[in-house]
């Protein structure tokens, strides 16, 4: 899970599920990975080999990436109903992510004035 900062204020930006969790969750954590591929440089990218990459917009300095145990059965919470009500935001999400992919490789052009083109990924 990608955090804002690994402090009791923290908060999840978005899920990075590697081998289980939600086939949403796990969708998030490829795109990012790959959107953030893209962003780099052929050395960056040789460098970053094996690391788990998300982008994140310039102000998000603290972020953290965590490991969250995973329960074989979700509990039956409030807490667990918000976060699986959280599916559609997730794929929402990424498709965004896609969408930064694809235009930073130069496979998708963008309209003038489409926010994801002014993002501040870069």
């Amino acid at each position: 899970t990608l955090i804002d900062a690994d402090t009791e204020n923290g908060s999840v930006i978005h899920p990075y599920a590697i081998g289980n969790g939600e086939p949403e969750e796990m969708r998030v954590a490829v795109a990012a990975h790959d959107a953030a591929a893209e962003l780099l440089t052929p050395w960056q990218v040789h460098k970053a080999d094996g690391l788990h990459l998300a982008p994140l917009m310039k102000h998000v300095g603290e972020a953290q990436m965590v490991g969250v145990a995973r329960l074989r059965y979700k509990p039956n919470t409030s807490a667990t109903q918000v976060w699986i009500g959280k599916m559609q935001e997730w794929d929402a999400l990424a498709k965004q992510l896609d969408s930064i992919r694809l235009w930073q490789a130069g496979a998708l052009h963008l309209p003038v004035g489409d926010s994801r083109a002014a993002g501040g990924c870069r």
